[in-house]
């Protein structure tokens, strides 16, 4: 998962290079400005459609979803929540702003990629988006306006200049800001996790974790610093009451979706447009029931027309109309049986798909027919 992959990285790069960030820190920030420059253009030239699925699924995302930036801010943000004089504290608080300045310039980095689609849509056609897509840009809109005031006090040159009173005044709006980051996760993870993508579970159980037994931490840390005599309750109450609040707003179709119906065995074939896959004959299976071929993640039909604006720089025309009468709502299946039967499994991302399906048709006008 990106979350726990970019907690790692975070982790160690803070824990061990806290001594180099702090001597050089222009360097590390040059670093950060440079990999949200490359997530830009990656994005925006639509480069990413042609990478291998270990890069999409587990490298790419640390960039493109903002994952290790939020890395970095959790370990800036529970800086403020763990006990002083622990080990922690002594070796990460004096680099606390500099990782806040590298955070804060991974995310314009992300936030000017995705913006040149959702924040103008926001402004110009909200059609094209779902209601929490609207809500999480909105969410970014605000984030940003905190965020900067926050990375540039970061400085200390900035910071030297403004009575401590005032850039302490200004530090408190980061509180506002850390909830946004889990508002915001929760508008994109929660409706993909209702559509069916069980994958996103993970992401929602584990940012619910970390946000709010922060401020589990941080409100018992503020009420012993006030001597009301908090116990440690208070955080371990918050983890299992966000536990139990995100599980029981996940769907149990999610959870487990249904197996898979009997269909006829002609339908069992390599559905997923990927090269390295193997087509199988419905006669070289003995079973008379279907199997399907995918990644197991599910996406709407504006998901794929949105993926496929993106990474082909071409608008499709829709419209939204009404559900058609007998629609099913969601529709789930489970690929693991071709896995076991076909010894095959599907590598390539949405993206990657929509990429190949256009170039094959700009390229064959005409299909399979030959041109007159």
């Amino acid at each position: 998962m990106p979350i726990l992959l970019s907690l790692v990285l975070a982790l160690l790069l803070s824990w061990y290079g806290g001594s180099a960030i702090k001597k050089h820190a222009p360097v590390f920030y040059g670093g950060a400005a440079l990999l949200a420059l490359t997530t830009i253009a990656v994005t925006w030239s639509g480069a990413d459609a042609s990478f291998p699925g270990w890069m999409s699924n587990y490298v790419w995302p640390l960039l493109s979803h903002g994952a290790l930036a939020s890395a970095l801010f959790i370990i800036v943000m529970y800086m403020g929540a763990l006990p002083n004089g622990t080990k922690a504290i002594k070796r990460l608080m004096p680099i606390r702003a500099e990782l806040s300045i590298m955070a804060s310039l991974l995310v314009l980095g992300h936030n000017i990629a995705y913006g040149r689609t959702y924040f103008v849509r926001l402004f110009t056609d909200t059609s094209k988006m779902s209601t929490t897509q609207m809500l999480a840009a909105i969410c970014s809109l605000i984030m940003i306006v905190i965020m900067l005031p926050l990375m540039i006090t970061s400085f200390k040159a900035v910071r030297k200049k403004m009575k401590p009173k005032s850039w302490k005044k200004l530090q408190r709006s980061a509180y506002v800001f850390y909830g946004l980051i889990y508002v915001h996760t929760m508008l994109l993870y929660v409706p993909m996790v209702q559509a069916g993508r069980s994958v996103y579970i993970v992401n929602v159980i584990v940012y619910s974790l970390i946000f709010i037994s922060y401020a589990g931490m941080r409100i018992r840390k503020e009420l012993l610093k006030k001597k009301r005599g908090a116990s440690c309750i208070l955080p371990v109450a918050a983890v299992v009451c966000v536990a139990a609040c995100v599980l029981g707003c996940i769907p149990l179709s999610a959870l487990s979706p249904t197996e898979e119906p009997a269909v006829p065995a002609a339908s069992v074939a390599n559905a997923d447009g990927d090269s390295d896959g193997k087509a199988y004959a419905a006669s070289e299976v003995h079973y008379a029931d279907g199997t399907h071929i995918g990644t197991g993640e599910g996406y709407s039909v504006l998901d794929i027309v949105h993926a496929f604006e993106r990474v082909n720089h071409i608008k499709v025309p829709y419209e939204i109309a009404p559900r058609r009468a007998g629609d099913p709502p969601t529709v789930f299946a489970k690929v693991g049986k071709a896995e076991r039967l076909l010894h095959w499994k599907a590598k390539r991302t949405l993206d990657q798909m929509c990429a190949d399906s256009w170039r094959w048709q700009t390229q064959n006008p005409h299909g399979f027919a030959k041109e007159k």
